[in-house]
């Protein structure tokens, strides 16, 4: 039971981080002209990423 809920929670939590990326990632094709949703958080960009 407890390992179901960890899956559970793993893949709510993989979903929304993955989100959030993509949408603050450049856009696909096609996809150039849309608005970001509200809910997504604006992430700045760093002059040293990884670090």
């Amino acid at each position: 039971m407890s390992l179901t809920g960890i899956v559970v929670v793993g893949f709510i939590a993989a979903t929304t981080i993955g989100s959030i990326a993509w949408y603050n990632s450049k856009r696909p094709v096609g996809w150039e002209d849309k608005e970001r949703p509200d809910i997504v958080p604006d992430v700045e960009k760093s002059e040293h990423p990884g670090l």
